[in-house]
């Protein structure tokens, strides 16, 4: 046990450390490629590759199922099991890749030649970066069987390595382009898609050469093989159900307010994938272990650790969280100088949405790790859409543009009871236990960190230096606060030993 903590503890500040830097570097790169294709060059590229994109959900369907196989099986420790699994999501693999290519060489050339508005002096670089953009897809859909697999042994370290070679060597194409005299558009699609085969590669050769059960083969198995699709096909539902809620609200603030509320709402969404983003990857670390103790039947443990991570989760969101709930103003005038004032409203509203949802978080691992889930994905799915309805009714009465967010935080309440109570039906859970070891305490420590930062926050004159003394605050608050009142005794322990040995301060 102590051994699966350190694991987690060590992955969580690799996965942590790929986020910050892949954030800094990232934006570096969108400013360096900026000036480099030009503002006309700049947008072509991103309609072109955002056309491709918006087959991503082949991406998060399979990225969801085969993770979740894959971690079974090494959960079970049977070989066979894995052995059939790869084989039959390889079988997969090549059937949505056929389905890809179809869909772009005739659909996606077909809307890029007839739809998009793109100078036509341009056209052949935007036909070109069309086909790299199409390669780059398929390399990340190709990279998904080896990804899981390394998240299924924990092997953090190696995706946190190749995730930071990949931010660089995209930061070095940027600038390597600036150098370039032929058409600088068409030779940055075809690098982008140079480095999408380079990281696929080591992806591939890291796997082949540590896992023995990582190997290109096809298995067909009848039950094993609808099992994994209809895993699959239901994944592909809840992600659907994302975008429609965020397609639908969109679509809506347009037809009441205008583009203006649009823009806003665009910026919001930013802020809420940054912070997100850094929860996300502490649940990249705790999600392998939670499968893993379902397959091997060990439901105490994964209890303690859907306990757990549900509320280390929380406070690492919440430490990100906190400071842009108390100088929202302030960081997006920092960031954009005049933002829209709706973006405040907004911000801090998806903010706490985002913070409600974390709390689920375990709850939704837990059931995607039995493998039932179509009544799951249906109900919460059905209860996630009512925001759409709820939205409506609320502006056709005359609220203010901010009460499409509030019907969204309410479905999401909604939407994770339901979770609660479902997942008592698939697996052995007990849904009051889960509340009244969690709520509680990520009540206090968000309180007590809240009203702390508060009370900084009023003493001092609105600014840099503000915003600067709020952050340290409630960091502190909530580092405090949440290893005291927050985890349990044995966490608590096992961090101040781990980072006690990383400071070489132990006996």
């Amino acid at each position: 046990m102590k051994s699966e903590n350190r694991s987690i503890f060590k992955n969580t500040l690799a996965l942590y450390l790929r986020q910050l830097v892949s954030l800094f570097v990232g934006l570096y790169t969108s400013r360096v490629i900026l000036d480099s294709l030009g503002v006309v060059d700049f947008g072509i590229y991103n309609v072109v590759a955002g056309l491709v994109g918006m087959m991503s959900f082949f991406n998060g369907m399979m990225m969801a199922a085969t993770s979740r196989f894959f971690t079974f099986g090494v959960g079970k420790n049977d070989l066979h099991y894995l052995d059939n699994v790869v084989g039959t999501t390889f079988l997969i693999y090549v059937i949505f890749i056929a389905a890809v290519c179809i869909l772009g060489e005739s659909v996606g050339i077909w809307f890029l030649e007839n739809k998009l508005v793109i100078p036509l002096d341009r056209m052949n670089a935007a036909r070109i970066v069309y086909q790299c953009a199409l390669g780059i897809f398929l390399c990340s859909l190709l990279s998904i069987p080896f990804v899981s697999m390394i998240t299924a042994h924990e092997s953090m370290k190696v995706y946190a390595y190749v995730g930071l070679l990949d931010v660089f060597l995209k930061l070095g194409a940027a600038i390597g382009v600036s150098f370039v005299d032929w058409d600088r558009l068409a030779v940055y699609g075809l690098l982008m898609l140079v480095l999408s085969v380079l990281i696929t590669f080591v992806y591939f050769l890291f796997c082949k050469k540590t896992y023995m059960e990582c190997r290109l083969h096809f298995y067909f198995e009848k039950k094993l093989f609808k099992e994994v699709v209809e895993y699959s096909g239901w994944s592909l539902f809840g992600a659907c159900v994302g975008i429609a809620r965020g397609t639908i609200t969109n679509i809506l603030l347009n037809m009441f307010f205008g583009p203006v509320i649009n823009a806003a709402r665009a910026i919001s969404n930013q802020v809420s994938n940054g912070v997100s983003a850094f929860s996300n990857s502490f649940f990249n670390a705790v999600r392998p272990q939670i499968i893993k103790n379902y397959a091997k039947k060990d439901f105490e443990r994964m209890d303690f650790l859907m306990v757990q991570s549900a509320k280390g989760a929380f406070f690492l969101l919440f430490l990100f969280a906190l400071p842009l709930l108390l100088e929202t103003r302030y960081i997006l005038c920092l960031w954009l100088k005049t933002p829209p004032s709706e973006a405040i409203v907004f911000s801090q509203l998806v903010l706490i949405e985002v913070l409600i949802e974390t709390v689920s978080m375990p709850i939704i691992t837990a059931a995607n790790a039995t493998g039932k889930i179509r009544l799951y994905q249906s109900v919460v799915g059905g209860i996630l859409l009512l925001c759409a309805p709820l939205s409506y009714l609320f502006l056709k009465l005359g609220m203010p543009y901010y009460f499409v967010m509030i019907s969204s935080i309410i479905t999401v309440v909604l939407a994770s009871i339901a979770r609660l109570l479902l997942t008592t039906r698939i697996m052995k859970f007990n849904p009051i236990k889960y509340l009244r070891d969690v709520i509680p305490s990520i009540l206090s420590v968000a309180g007590i960190s809240f009203l702390i930062s508060c009370i900084m926050r009023n003493f001092l004159p609105y600014g840099f230096v503000r915003l600067v003394a709020v952050t340290i605050t409630s960091s502190v608050c909530i580092v405090c606060f949440g290893l005291f009142l927050g985890v349990s005794k044995e966490v608590r322990h096992r961090i101040i030993e781990i980072l006690k040995n990383k400071l070489g301060l132990g006996a």
